[in-house]
């Protein structure tokens, strides 16, 4: 039998670091009516899991559930979590590189981006039903209101940036075919410890048709952006060691 590629993520996503709940966490969570009354589910070890035709399984939330989570005080507003393939996932600690690539990066492009773009740092990408993530960088269509009415979609992303230390295998395999499957443009992760780029283009068929090993000594262009060139030697200069 083939297991669905959604199924797959979702199991390793949750070998990754998925956040656990208290067993007074899902009480509140069941008072508050956000599992249904049809769905037979149970608080195991710290999961919450549903039984169903397939049998037992992790009970994966919605993005709309997510933000409920938030509202009856199960999640904190400003927890590092995020939303994938259904399940809620801590988000690694930062240590200073990562935090210092994020600022470094944030100042880069703001040098170097049109007015037809906005950079967004951290903040929700909404990819689909089960999956919000939050990209360290995300240089997304230019809007009025800064989103404000909604977190930007696939359809407004042009590239979306992850940071990676301890995250890199988790990055480079769940991340990047999550953000293939949506059909996003072009996907960077930075591998600090390394210093090298991994750039991934022409999504197609839930996979990415081209990937590039980005090293210090590179200079190349976006494809999805193709005003943008980047000199690796300049990005990476603050991180030599």
């Amino acid at each position: 039998m083939t297991i669905p590629v959604a199924e797959q993520a979702e199991e390793r996503v949750q070998s990754v670091g998925s956040r656990y709940f208290t067993e007074q966490e899902y009480e509140t969570i069941r008072q508050a009516g956000l599992l249904r009354a049809d769905e037979r589910t149970e608080w195991i070890d710290g999961g919450i899991f549903e039984y169903g035709a397939q049998g037992v399984q992790p009970r994966r939330f919605t993005t709309k559930e997510y933000y409920w989570l938030v509202e009856i005080g199960v999640l904190e507003p400003k927890a590092r979590v995020e939303l994938i393939e259904g399940i809620v996932v801590n988000k690694m600690s930062k240590v200073s590189i990562h935090a210092a690539f994020i600022s470094f990066l944030t100042a880069y492009f703001y040098n170097l981006v049109g007015s037809h773009l906005q950079i967004r740092s951290q903040q929700p990408t909404h990819v689909s039903m089960y999956n919000e993530p939050e990209p360290d960088i995300a240089l997304v269509d230019a809007r009025a209101d800064f989103y404000r009415s909604g977190h930007p979609t696939p359809a407004d992303a042009h590239v979306l940036i992850e940071i990676s230390d301890t995250s890199l295998c988790f990055d480079r395999t769940e991340k990047v075919n999550l953000y293939a499957r949506a059909g996003i443009p072009e996907v960077w992760i930075i591998d600090v410890k390394r210093l090298i780029i991994y750039q991934y283009e022409q999504p197609a068929d839930g996979i990415y048709g081209a990937v590039h090993t980005r090293r210090k000594a590179d200079s190349f262009v976006s494809q999805a952006l193709s005003d943008l060139t980047i000199n690796c030697e300049t990005l990476f200069a603050p991180f030599k060691v």
